[in-house]
């Protein structure tokens, strides 16, 4: 999600939509998960910004609803490029971009899939 006001006020009729089918799928299946977000990503984020900032906080803030990664930076020039070939951004971005992608996949392997399996006993409980 976008780290901005409007960000986090298209986040409310997403969270919305997403309740809403998953009490719909509940009828079929009563073994639907809590919800469908698995992974709050703020993104664009630049932390020169007090705005930013305080989006960030109030993201935080989501983390009962589903675990919230470190954000990811904005950067106007590899974003624009990546967008206009049609890429992933970690191919023409710069060292660092790289480096949040891979932060990014780790996270989300820690923090969403290993839970999982610890949740349904295929994994001991991992350390952080």
């Amino acid at each position: 999600m976008e780290t901005s006001v409007k960000g986090v006020e298209a986040l409310v009729g997403v969270m919305e939509a997403a309740q809403e089918y998953r009490e719909a799928l509940e009828q079929v299946d009563p073994r639907v998960p809590r919800s469908f977000v698995r992974l709050f990503i703020p993104t664009k984020f630049d932390a020169r910004t007090l705005g930013d900032n305080r989006v960030l906080e109030k993201i935080a803030g989501l983390e009962d609803l589903a675990p919230v990664a470190s954000p990811i930076a904005y950067r106007p020039g590899p974003h624009r490029r990546a967008t206009e070939r049609a890429v992933p951004l970690q191919l023409v971005g710069d060292r660092q971009a790289r480096e949040e992608v891979e932060r990014l996949a780790e996270e989300f392997l820690q923090r969403v899939v290993a839970q999982d399996a610890v949740r349904e006993g295929v994994l001991e409980e991992v350390a952080e």
